[in-house]
């Protein structure tokens, strides 16, 4: 089985959000098509072909929780039904973020980890068992989970993680397997434990790492999940400001940097990085050779 990459649906969405070229109603008629193809004459490919099409349709419905929540729970059925844990992953993901409190969240979280426990991917099922633990206690089978999981503590369990960053660096100071895997596991804890003051903290610190190892899709993923999510975090402000300096600096889309940094001061006018901030705008497009030359006077 190939290794699941973790909340890989999400940079999909990402990419199909700026790639899709079909217009809703095609996506839809796509979808029917296919669905009564696959009904008639079930196959493997026409599965993959639906949750493909389907996954396109959700790039355009992001918005509308109802319509979101349909295709969500449809890509699903189907990877289900033809044992596509890939996609399931990818349908269980969004599905638990977006809804955390629909009925089905723990045991989609369960059926979550379970996959990535088979999957040899310890880092992130334990965590998921010891947080169904610790939110059940009076539940029976939820208790069984905590030994499952093989951890007694997550905060101790992710500052381990977090310090085993710094074993054996590469040039970039920080060793990237064990730093891809406490990003998993800050973002394993953040799904099933949506609200949580501690969730947004290891979002931030995930996003940190996921930007010293230059994975800036990943990165940009977590700040928007943190902005979205977490509007109240004292570090909210921050992290939109990272996002527009990613955009600009690491994507070069002058455009939507722009758009970003304009947010941050419609939102944030008084906050310290403002002056920053509108420095930027002011100067979007222009070489370090040029900005220096307007810094150098007013020195």
């Amino acid at each position: 089985m190939k290794q699941l990459h973790f909340y890989s649906f999400l940079f999909l969405l990402t990419f199909s959000m700026f790639s899709c070229q079909n217009t809703g109603t095609e996506t839809n008629d796509e979808i029917a098509k296919l669905e009564s193809e696959l009904k008639a004459n079930p196959s493997q490919q026409t599965a993959a072909n639906l949750i493909k099409a389907i996954t396109s349709k959700i790039s355009e419905v992001k918005e509308d929780k109802a319509q979101l929540k349909s295709l969500l729970d449809k890509g699903l059925n189907v990877a289900r039904e033809y044992k596509m844990n890939s996609s399931i992953v990818s349908f269980l993901m969004p599905s638990i973020r977006e809804f955390p409190s629909d009925e089905n969240t723990n045991n989609n979280l369960m059926e979550l980890a379970n996959i990535m426990n088979s999957n040899g991917k310890n880092h992130i099922s334990s965590v998921i068992f010891k947080s169904l633990s610790d939110k059940n206690p009076e539940n029976e089978e939820y208790k069984l989970l905590s030994d499952k999981g093989g951890i007694s503590s997550i905060e101790d369990r992710l500052k381990e993680m977090g310090e085993a960053i710094f074993n054996d660096p590469d040039q970039y100071g920080i060793n990237k397997k064990s730093s891809q895997a406490y990003v998993d596991a800050c973002e394993a804890y953040a799904l099933a434990n949506p609200g949580d003051n501690q969730s947004a903290n290891y979002l931030y610190k995930a996003g940190e790492i996921a930007r010293s190892l230059r994975t800036f899709p990943k990165a940009l993923q977590i700040y928007d999940w943190i902005i979205e999510d977490y509007p109240n975090f004292e570090k909210a402000p921050t992290t939109l400001f990272l996002k527009g300096f990613i955009i600009e600096n690491e994507l070069n889309n002058e455009e939507l940097a722009r758009t970003t940094y304009e947010a941050f001061l419609n939102k944030y006018p008084s906050h310290d990085l403002a002056d920053d901030v509108k420095f930027l705008v002011e100067n979007l497009g222009k070489s370090n050779e040029e900005i220096l030359k307007i810094i150098e006077p007013e020195n």
